[in-house]
C-alpha cells in the first residue's frame, strides 16, 4: 500500500468518526439505573431525559432496574452496553457495591462521563413524635432504622447515628422500594432513617415525616431551623457524600465520548435541571467530567470501604 493511499484511510476513518459523533444517536437511548422509581435522583435523570430527547431529536428511555446497590443495573448494563447506553448511578453502586458483593469486575470496563450532582442527607422520622428530643430517646430504646440497600448510605448513616445515640450497630433494614420503606418510618416501626432530602420532600411537605438533621457543614438556607447532624450530637460522623453519575462503555469512540459528555454538560445548565437541583436542595454546580470525575470516584471509594469494613457491612 503507498503512502499516499494509507494516507487517505486515514484521513476518511478520521472524517468517518467525526461524522459518527456529529450525528449522534441515530437511535433511541436508554438510560440504564439502579435508582428505583419515583426517588428524588430518579425525578431529576427523567427531567435530563426529557432535555436530552429534545436536543438530540431522538427517544431518551429510562430503564429503573434497582437491587443489590447497584449490582442488578451494572450487571443489565455491562450485558447490554453499546454507544447509546449510559449508565447513571448512585455514589454507592461504584464505590462501594463492586467490593461489598465481590462484584469488582463490574466496573472493569465502564468510563466515568459525568458527575450530576452531589449530595447531602436528612435525617427523617414521624411526625408523631413532639420533638427531636423524644424521637432520639426512643431511637436509644429500640435503634431501627431503615435504607434503600445494605451497604447503602443510609445504612452507613444509620449505623453512625446509632453508635452516636446508643453506642450499639441498631437494626438495619434494607428495603427495594422507597414507599414501603417511608411508610414504616412515618408508622414508627423504624425509628428515623437516612435520605435525601429530594425523596423525603413529599412525605415532608404532607406532614408525614419530618426533617430531625441534615449532614454538610452548614445549616440549609432553605430549612434553617433544622440544625446539622454535628450540631445535634456535638460529633462529627463520618458520613460519605452522595453523588449522581453518568458512566458509558470504556470502548466507545472517543469522539462519540465527548459528544455526549458535552452534550450533558449542557443539559446540566438547562434552567429546569437548575431549579429541580435547587428545590431538592442538591449541589448541581461540581461540573466533573473525565478525569476530574475518576479522580473524585477514587476519594468516594475510599470513604464507603472505610465505611463498610468499620461497620463489618455483609451481605447475608
Amino acid at each position: 500500500m503507498s503512502f499516499l493511499k494509507f494516507l487517505s484511510m486515514l484521513v476518511l476513518t478520521s472524517l468517518t468518526t467525526i461524522v459518527l459523533a456529529q450525528t449522534y444517536p441515530v437511535r433511541p437511548v436508554k438510560l440504564i439505573t439502579n435508582l428505583p422509581v419515583g426517588s428524588g435522583p430518579d425525578v431529576i435523570i427523567r427531567k435530563y431525559a426529557e432535555i436530552l430527547s429534545q436536543n438530540w431529536k431522538q427517544s431518551v428511555l429510562v430503564d429503573n432496574r434497582p437491587g443489590a446497590s447497584g449490582a442488578v443495573a451494572l450487571e443489565y448494563f455491562k450485558n447490554n452496553k453499546d454507544s447509546h447506553s449510559i449508565y447513571i448511578g448512585d455514589a454507592v453502586s461504584i464505590t462501594g457495591m463492586p467490593y461489598l458483593y465481590n462484584r469488582e469486575h463490574l466496573l472493569t470496563d465502564i468510563k466515568p462521563l459525568f458527575l450530576l450532582y452531589s449530595n447531602n442527607w436528612v435525617v427523617v422520622a414521624s411526625t408523631k413524635y413532639h420533638s427531636t428530643q423524644e424521637v432520639l430517646e426512643d431511637f436509644k430504646k429500640k435503634p431501627y432504622f431503615g435504607s434503600w440497600a445494605i451497604g447503602s448510605v443510609g445504612q452507613i448513616c444509620g449505623h453512625e447515628l446509632s453508635m452516636a445515640v446508643t453506642k450499639t450497630l441498631g437494626l438495619h433494614v434494607p428495603y427495594k422500594e422507597y414507599p414501603a420503606w417511608f411508610l414504616d418510618v412515618i408508622s414508627q416501626e423504624l425509628k428515623l432513617s437516612c435520605t435525601t432530602l429530594a425523596s423525603s420532600l413529599p412525605y415532608v411537605q404532607t406532614g408525614r415525616l419530618q426533617l430531625i438533621a441534615m449532614t454538610g457543614a452548614k445549616r440549609n438556607p432553605q430549612y434553617p431551623d433544622v440544625p446539622t447532624l454535628k450540631e445535634l450530637l456535638k460529633q462529627d460522623l463520618a458520613i460519605p457524600e452522595g453523588w449522581i453519575g453518568a458512566f458509558v462503555d470504556e470502548n466507545i469512540n472517543k469522539d462519540i465520548y465527548k459528544k455526549i459528555e458535552s452534550d450533558f454538560a449542557t443539559v446540566s445548565t438547562h434552567p429546569d435541571i437548575k431549579k429541580l437541583l435547587e428545590t431538592f436542595y442538591v449541589d448541581g454546580n461540581t461540573s466533573l467530567k473525565g478525569q476530574e470525575f475518576t479522580t473524585h470516584i477514587k476519594k468516594s471509594i475510599k470513604e464507603y470501604t472505610d465505611a463498610i469494613q468499620k461497620f463489618k457491612i455483609v451481605v447475608n
